[in-house]
């Protein structure tokens, strides 16, 4: 709904425009493609551990949008949280495992596919969430964003933001 009604305002401001105008928009439109570009994330990736939580909320001060991503970020850590777990507990029976000898062949077998099980399932709903939270908060922030325009904020300070 909200990317018709986009489409449908872009189609109507290029319609109306002309000459300088219209080139000056185009310009402004590959300014923005450009705030997009693979490149840029790759490189935000590269930075390292920064606080997740610090780091969207200042996102969205920039954007000047009043969502808040504690959502996402209690999702993102409960997933952090259970792999850090599950680590542990698989160090820990790994060093047991060596300790002992193995008297019954099936039982070893028994566990690994219970824990992959386990895990798959784990992580199947860990995404679910993930995606869940951030399209909620991907849709409260268009709206904003489309429907709450303040002139302080240019769009090329937003695009740079998202």
């Amino acid at each position: 709904m909200l990317s018709q009604e986009s489409e449908i305002k872009v189609k109507s401001i290029f319609n109306s425009l002309s000459g300088e105008e219209l080139e000056t928009l185009k310009l402004e439109l590959e300014q923005l493609k450009e705030a997009f570009s693979l490149a840029e994330f790759y490189e935000e990736e590269k930075k390292g551990n920064e606080d997740f939580t610090e780091e969207m909320t200042e996102l969205f001060f920039q954007l000047h949008v009043s969502s808040k991503p504690e959502k996402l970020a209690r999702a993102r850590y409960t997933a952090y949280e259970w792999i850090r777990t599950s680590l542990e507990e698989m160090e820990t029976i790994g060093r047991e495992e060596e300790g002992e000898k193995q008297l019954e062949a099936e039982k070893p077998e028994q566990i690994n596919n219970n824990s992959i099980e386990d895990i798959h399932a784990f992580a199947i709903r860990s995404l679910a969430e993930l995606t869940a939270c951030s399209l909620e908060l991907l849709h409260k922030t268009v709206a904003v964003v489309l429907h709450g325009w303040k002139q302080e904020v240019t769009t090329i300070e937003r695009s740079r933001a998202l």
